[in-house]
C-alpha cells in the first residue's frame, strides 16, 4: 500500500484554523462585492488591508458580521 504524502504546511493547520481562514476569505469576497477596497496583506494570508488599516482574519469576520454579512455556517442548514 502506498503512503500518502502530506505537504508540510498542511500538517501545521488544524481544522479550526482552516475554517477560520476560509470564513475570512468568504467575508473578504462579500465585502469586496459591496465595494470595500480589501486586499490580502502579508505572505501568510492571515491579515487584510483596507486602505491604511490592517485587520486580522477575526477582525475582518467581525466587520463583515457588523455589516450584515452572515457566516456560511449560519446560512447552511
Amino acid at each position: 500500500m502506498a503512503k500518502i504524502r502530506v505537504l508540510p504546511y498542511l500538517v501545521r493547520m488544524n481544522e479550526p484554523a482552516i475554517l477560520a481562514t476560509l470564513a475570512a476569505q468568504d467575508a473578504a469576497e462579500a465585502l469586496i462585492a459591496l465595494g470595500w477596497p480589501i486586499q490580502p496583506h502579508g505572505p501568510d494570508m492571515g491579515s487584510w488591508r483596507i486602505g491604511d488599516l490592517i485587520m486580522t482574519d477575526k477582525d475582518l469576520i467581525g466587520l463583515a458580521t457588523r455589516r450584515g454579512i452572515r457566516p456560511v455556517s449560519e446560512r447552511v442548514q
